[in-house]
């Protein structure tokens, strides 16, 4: 994203030398880089051959109009905010471009306040909604899994890592308790202690082992957190999880190994002593040898 204050690009398009002057100017002076164009096909020319952050564009022109331009940007999903530049006449197209997703539409001749005002308004919420946008991106392509509730516990959302580790559809689960998850085999002090933590407006971290929607059991490592709103009150709780199922799966294999181990050694004739590196012994059989 670049400095929207600063460096943001913007293509000003109008088949009028003087308005493309004007408004160019009016830009300039704001601190973003002008480049222009004198039709529609110079326009999404300019659009694939540079990263605009913004079109000027006037509704009527030679060759294709601001409409054809506006509906080009549209089709092609390009992520650009668009302003309208329209005479009184053309009002009703104006109004249709809005419809079509253009940002906001300006009578000729161009105020240089309203000017300014739009399009600074213009930048700071395309922004704001490509931040957005990348922010959930990010959270439904994470690899963990990230639920939100609400203070009661209900979900709110939940990214498709909790579906594929729990079997519960997205939309399925939306209005469910969290406690749908619960297998039965944690203690009711971890639940105690979970929500008295989160409640309070701190973090909690532990072990979980919850029961997927097949009634197959799986352990998660979670982190819940408070959510704060404008009133400093708690309204909603993110729970950030990872499967660590095989983990616990393999602690136990080697826990057993162990086990087996020792069994056997126990029952060998000869002494056997197991010493760290600083030299104590850590296992020995020779109680049962001696024995």
């Amino acid at each position: 994203m670049p400095d929207q204050e600063e460096n943001a690009t913007i293509l000003v398009v109008d088949d009028s030398a003087l308005i493309r002057t004007m408004v160019s100017a009016i830009i300039k002076n704001l601190g973003y880089n002008p480049i222009i164009a004198e039709d529609g096909d110079e326009c999404i020319e300019a659009i694939n051959a540079h990263k605009i952050d913004l079109v000027l564009l006037d509704i009527h022109m030679p060759g294709k109009s601001g409409i054809e331009v506006l509906s080009y940007i549209r089709d092609h999903h390009l992520s650009i905010p668009v302003i309208m530049i329209s005479g009184s006449s053309d009002i009703e197209e104006a109004v249709e471009s809005l419809k079509m997703g253009a940002y906001d539409f300006l009578l000729k001749p161009v105020n240089q306040d309203r000017l300014t005002v739009t399009v600074k308004n213009a930048l700071s919420e395309f922004e704001l909604r490509q931040n957005l946008k990348l922010f959930s991106t990010a959270i439904e392509q994470n690899p963990l899994s990230i639920t939100i509730t609400d203070i009661n516990g209900i979900i709110k959302y939940a990214n498709p890592a909790f579906t594929s580790i729990s079997g519960y559809d997205q939309k399925e689960v939306a209005g469910l308790n969290m406690n749908i998850l619960k297998s039965g085999k944690q203690s009711k002090t971890v639940y105690k202690k979970l929500w008295k933590t989160i409640t309070s407006g701190n973090i909690w971290q532990g072990e979980l082992i919850n029961k997927k929607k097949n009634g197959e059991f799986y352990w998660e490592y979670a982190t819940i957190s408070p959510i704060t709103g404008s009133n400093n009150k708690i309204s909603h709780f993110i729970g950030i999880k990872q499967d660590i199922t095989q983990d616990k799966k393999k602690q136990a294999e080697l826990e057993e190994s162990e086990i087996r181990f020792q069994d056997m050694a126990d029952l060998l004739p000869q002494p056997i002593f197991e010493i760290d590196l600083q030299g104590k012994i850590t296992y020995t059989n020779i109680m049962n040898t001696l024995g």
